[in-house]
């Protein structure tokens, strides 16, 4: 079978629970060698000075809206609890396409380059970052999560914090695309570039919002 995500609205059970045994298993990871923190200044302030001068003049509101989604960040990540459960080791890119499945629905996950030491909440908003991003039906991104409360279960906060580390996510990797411009030039970091990735911010955003003000 290809690599990949599964797509169904029924993934396969080790799918579910996979980063959760992870993140339990990395509990008793020691290692001499340093690796980064997905912090603020990793994941928003950064990018956000890569970004800046890069956005197109004409878009007069896109500055102040990862402005916004950052503060929402901050705010989030400032109301949860840092203990060995909710903040160790992650995989930093668990958004779904690095694992692969066999005919027997054995699962390998691949692609560690990006691990350091985060928020575990953040590895499942970069799930559904991606799902939002394609989007994938919510019953892949809930049985994800359900399957994760089965090993290890979400603080309330950490919940509340999924959708802002979402914002984190989309942001951090714009910024990203800007420092591979150094290497592969700016020709694709165009207007539609920026619009559609701004446009996008805003709509989760709104969306967001929505929910929070329907509860």
């Amino acid at each position: 079978m290809p690599p990949g995500p599964p797509h169904n609205r029924d993934p396969p059970f080790s799918s579910r629970y996979a980063l959760a045994n992870i993140h339990q298993a990395s509990n008793r990871f020691i290692t001499d060698h340093p690796r980064h923190h997905f912090d603020l200044t990793f994941l928003l302030d950064d990018a956000i000075e890569r970004i800046r001068p890069l956005l197109p003049s004409q878009a007069d509101d896109a500055s102040g809206v990862i402005e916004t989604a950052a503060d929402l960040v901050r705010t989030q990540i400032a109301r949860m609890t840092r203990t060995e459960e909710t903040y160790g080791i992650i995989t930093g890119d668990f958004h779904g396409f690095n694992n692969h499945f066999t005919d027997a629905n054995e699962l390998t996950l691949f692609d560690f380059e990006l691990c350091g030491y985060g928020w575990r909440a953040y590895d499942l908003a970069t799930f559904l970052w991606n799902a939002r991003s394609n989007t994938m039906p919510s019953e892949l991104w809930e049985a994800v999560v359900q399957g994760y409360q089965s090993v290890r279960p979400l603080t309330e906060a950490e919940r509340a914090a999924i959708p802002a580390l979402i914002y984190a996510r989309h942001i951090w990797l714009m910024g990203v695309h800007t420092r591979a411009r150094e290497r592969f030039g700016d020709a694709w970091l165009s207007e539609f570039y920026w619009t559609s990735r701004i446009q996008m911010l805003k709509l989760w955003l709104a969306a967001d919002h929505l929910a929070l003000s329907a509860r």
